[in-house]
């Protein structure tokens, strides 16, 4: 595609095109497709065919007129291989030329004749013989007009003169033959004027587009390349040089048409505006400034709502039009006047000049971040952006209608987040949380979103394999690069609910595995974009950060995408507002009803959690490398009554009532009063532990009643992924234990370490010690080091307790520094260290480092063997390539150990 953009940038006004499809092709002036593991053809019509034919009363011979019908309906019969395509191809044909003063009559017998023939026959090349004239024809040849059978009466008539002379008689035959050319159009009448025109008009020699000028005064240096990319509503300064000098009366007219990738056919969209003494506010238009002799200054302008993409620039003078080059046009957050305006200059440069985020993962109670590599400013990558919008449903369903929506954000955000995943097209990235990438990447392998792009745009396959926040890292870095402000957010203990009711039902057997019995799940947690701009379908009220997710998850007028969803409707339960407002609302304010099934089958109804799920959601800071809590951006303090408040609002919305309780997998809903605990418990993890600890739990029980209760413990222990999936068992344990009365606690005092006193345990108040060892669990854990605990406790004459804890397992560190100073084009060395913790050796090791601005690939060492209780220190090599703060990216990777990150700031200076 680089090679067909090349050959665009020409002044001759002529585009190449090139397409790629695995289900249909055009080529020439037929479609090539598959249907039913087949190849078939049938007629393709050019967008820019005007349908438009040689009128039937039109200054042409009759045998010429006549014969025009024929040898069209041949071509439909010759490229059409199913009969129905030619009778439709040729139903439509026929419409064409009666609009043309053809004779239905006539087109009828022609369509009998030409559907009566063999296509095979019309599919054998014939070899066209030049006609030749005999020796004893004479042919009078002149130009046709409308007398012509006048002229041929009066050759026939008088014919006997030359045929009664007795030398000329002798070689002439006996009738004359006319032969006709074609007459004149108006056209080729006028072009002798038009050339001698054109050697006195005004034309343009030369021009400038400032491109670094209007980059940086556009905040856009940071793209690399040698591309024109401008904001909208922003001037753009160019200098046009002219054969002649500029006179007031001159009029210069300027033309941007839209270039999309599909390239075919006329521009979807053009903006032609002339140049005037006058600035433009809001629209399109040329002002024309200072002059030099021939070489003159112009302002072009651009409105606020401009539908941003590539455009290339015609200027149009009385001596003809000119291509003088290409322009990008994106969205402008440092505009008052656009959508996208954001008044903070250190959240533009956060939000859309940084090219660094830290992605955060783990659990709530320890968030830990993984750094990743936007690399919106990359070579490509805002090509590719485009690429990918014209790549879209929206786009092939129909084009000009996709490309007119855009100037809005709104529109752009939920295309982007239906095509960056795979469901519904070819989308960039195809989800997987199997646990098994042998055949692609492990998802948390990657380190940015620029080689998934580059490898997408080069195979135009989706690129194997992604998880939540591998999709949110791409959609923020497309969404940058088309100056979208774009953050990404963690949604700890996220919702997942299937059937939209508000609410997560969980099943789990009495031994505390889960029983499939609900789609709803509930994942550590889970990554989605957010965007800032002004809703103009709901008001000021909805305005601000806009949430889209390119998970795909569940399906949105009716293909895998989600949002914009407004983060204000979602805070205040307003579920029925546009987009998918429901679903973000549960994903962070779900109530969770646990459901213990018995061995007899009958279900037993758990308490229902009204603060586990939306536990923390946060975003990389402002300017710094932290996270930043915005929980209270997305709803009201857990265990307030207003938080209440909006749940149940939410509720009668979608038309249930604040009593409802789902059972989803029994006959219908029942209604039933939320129980008082007899007994409370929680698991408590000691310490925060790496791979190859031990971990070590207690499940505390504590007694609320003042009599005393008999408690089994039946606990299951698993590593799961993040989204809390089963994929291997660790080990089951039932134990009883006895509880005394608790006389003075009462109800309502959460169990916790602090109710057991130093000096005298409580009887009470029960610990379980529980440990989990390296060797249990190390073949069983996931690349996502997570371990899931439940306990199902059953308490004797009142029911069942469920309890659970999330153990996400942190890997070792990475000990990184930078040997030297760093200057731009110069080689810095850069030191990694690592440490083997196990008691085992690791081997396989693999070190890759990539950074925006500090390496163009990725640079990768591969090693062997590193042996328990040693140390590993690698040099590394690199080249910047721009100057400023920049960041590292650095990957290690081993057999025991999967994609242990860190990354290094570097102040990249001048060359001196």
């Amino acid at each position: 595609m680089d090679f067909f953009a090349y050959l665009n940038h020409n002044e001759l006004n002529i585009e190449f095109t090139f397409e790629n499809s695995t289900t249909s092709i055009n080529f020439l002036d037929v479609t090539i497709y598959m249907e039913n593991n087949s190849l078939h053809t049938r007629c393709y019509t050019k967008p820019t065919d005007s349908g438009i034919f040689l009128r039937a009363d039109s200054c042409h011979h009759p045998n010429w007129i006549s014969a025009i019908p024929g040898g069209q309906l041949r071509r439909i019969k010759r490229n059409c291989s199913i009969p129905q395509s030619y009778n439709e191809e040729a139903s439509r044909m026929k419409n064409k030329f009666m609009a043309s003063g053809y004779g239905e009559t006539n087109l009828d017998k022609t369509m009998n004749i030409v559907g009566t023939l063999n296509r095979e026959d019309l599919l054998v090349e014939k070899t066209k013989t030049p006609t030749k004239i005999a020796n004893q024809d004479w042919a009078f040849i002149t130009t046709f007009n409308s007398q012509y059978k006048t002229l041929e009466r009066i050759l026939n008539k008088h014919w006997g003169i030359l045929r009664g002379d007795p030398i000329i008689g002798k070689r002439i035959p006996a009738k004359p033959k006319c032969i006709y050319r074609k007459a004149p159009n108006i056209g080729s009448k006028i072009s002798l004027c038009i050339t001698c025109f054109f050697i006195a008009a005004l034309q343009i020699t030369d021009y400038d587009l400032q491109v670094n000028a209007n980059k940086k005064a556009h905040n856009c240096s940071a793209y690399m390349g040698n591309d024109l990319v401008v904001r909208r509503g922003q001037e753009i300064l160019m200098t046009l040089t002219f054969n002649a000098a500029l006179k007031a009366e001159d009029r210069v007219q300027f033309t941007a048409s839209l270039v999309t990738s599909a390239g075919a056919g006329n521009s979807l969209l053009e903006n032609t505006f002339t140049d005037s003494a006058m600035s433009s506010t809001n629209s399109w238009g040329a002002q024309r400034g200072s002059s030099n002799s021939t070489s003159v200054t112009f302002t072009l302008f651009t409105p606020n709502d401009a539908v941003i993409g590539r455009y290339a620039l015609t200027v149009q003078t009385n001596g003809g039009g000119k291509r003088i080059g290409e322009f990008i046009l994106l969205f402008n957050p440092w505009a008052p006047g656009d959508i996208v305006y954001l008044s903070d200059q250190a959240q533009r440069e956060e939000y859309v000049l940084s090219e660094f985020g830290l992605i955060f993962i783990g659990e709530a109670g320890n968030p830990s971040s993984a750094p990743w590599n936007y690399g919106q400013f990359q070579e490509r990558i805002l090509y590719i952006t485009f690429v990918l919008l014209d790549s879209s449903l929206s786009f092939r369903r129909n084009p000009s209608e996709d490309v007119r929506k855009r100037n809005n954000p709104l529109h752009v955000s939920r295309v982007l987040s239906a095509i960056v995943n795979s469901k519904d097209d070819t989308g960039v990235v195809q989800g997987n949380w199997s646990g098994d990438y042998s055949d692609g990447t492990n998802p948390s392998a990657w380190n940015g979103s620029t080689s998934i792009l580059k490898s997408w745009y080069e195979k135009r396959q989706p690129v194997k394999y992604g998880q939540c926040w591998v999709f949110a890292g791409v959609l923020c870095t497309v969404s940058r690069a088309l100056g979208l402000p774009c953050r990404l957010i963690t949604n700890y203990n996220s919702a997942h609910d299937t059937d939209g009711n508000l609410s997560i039902e969980r099943y789990y057997d009495v031994s505390g595995e889960p029983v499939e019995e609900s789609d709803d799940s509930i994942w550590n947690f889970h990554c989605w974009n957010e965007g800032w701009f002004f809703r103009t379908d709901l008001g000021d009220a909805y305005s601000g950060w806009q949430i889209y997710d390119s998970t795909p998850q569940e399906m949105s007028d009716g293909i895998y995408q989600l949002g914009p969803t407004s983060q204000h409707a979602v805070k205040e339960g307003e579920v029925n507002k546009l987009y998918d407002t429901r679903f973000v609302f549960s994903e962070v304010n779900a109530d969770v009803i646990n459901t213990i099934v018995q061995k007899d089958g009958k279900k037993t109804k758990g308490d229902t959690e009204r603060s586990t799920v939306g536990q923390l959601i946060c975003t990389k800071a402002v300017g710094r490398d932290s996270y930043m809590d915005i929980t209270q951006e997305y709803k009201y303090a857990e265990g307030t009554p207003k938080e209440r408040e909006i749940y149940n609002k939410a509720l009668q919305s979608i038309g249930r009532s604040t009593g409802f309780v789902a059972f989803s997998a029994d006959a219908a809903p029942a209604s039933a009063p939320r129980r008082e605990l007899d007994v409370s418990g929680v698991i408590s993890v000691s310490g925060t532990p790496e791979v190859g600890d031990d971990v070590n739990t207690i499940l505390i029980l504590k007694n609320l009643t003042s009599k005393k209760r008999s408690v089994t413990a039946n606990i299951s222990v698993a590593a799961v992924v993040y989204t809390r999936a089963v994929r291997r068992k660790i080990f089951k344990q039932s134990v009883t234990v006895h509880l005394g009365p608790n006389e003075g606690g009462g109800r309502g005092v959460p169990a916790c370490l602090s109710c057991i006193q130093s000096k005298r345990k409580k009887t009470f108040v029960k610990e379980i010690p529980l440990k989990i060892t390296y060797a249990q669990y190390e073949k069983a854990l996931t690349t996502d080091n997570m371990i899931h605990m439940t306990a199902v406790c059953q308490v004797e004459d009142w029911g069942d307790l469920f309890v659970e804890a999330n153990i996400s397992l942190k890997n070792p560190p990475l000990i990184t520094q930078v040997l030297g100073p760093t200057a731009l084009g110069r080689p810095v060395a850069i030191e990694v260290r690592f440490t083997n913790p196990l008691p085992t050796a690791v081997s396989d090791c693999v070190l890759t480092v990539e950074g925006s601005g500090l390496t163009k690939e990725d640079v990768t060492k591969s090693f062997g063997v590193l042996e328990p209780a040693k140390m590993m220190n690698v040099k590394l090599d690199i080249v910047p390539y721009a100057t400023g703060e920049k960041k590292l990216l650095i990957n290690f990777t081993c057999n025991k150990f999967n994609d242990i990150k860190a990354f290094l700031a570097m102040n990249v200076a001048e060359n001196s």
